[in-house]
């Protein structure tokens, strides 16, 4: 899940840094960059909100 999270961050302009499935501190910058610039709450997880804005499904 965190790849694809990190995917969709990439496709929509943010830098997660690798897409390795690792949620480093690159990956966190950039879901909190989303999040402020979306008006959701800036926590740097994969909330449920969050997963909808990217258009992540929470099932496989």
């Amino acid at each position: 899940m965190i790849m694809r999270v990190q995917a969709a961050l990439y496709a929509k302009g943010y830098d997660p840094g690798a897409i390795d499935g690792e949620l480093t501190e690159s990956t966190k910058l950039a879901l909190r960059k989303f999040q402020s610039e979306h008006g959701e709450a800036v926590t740097g997880k994969m909330t449920t909100q969050t997963m909808n804005a990217l258009g992540v499904a929470l099932t496989p």
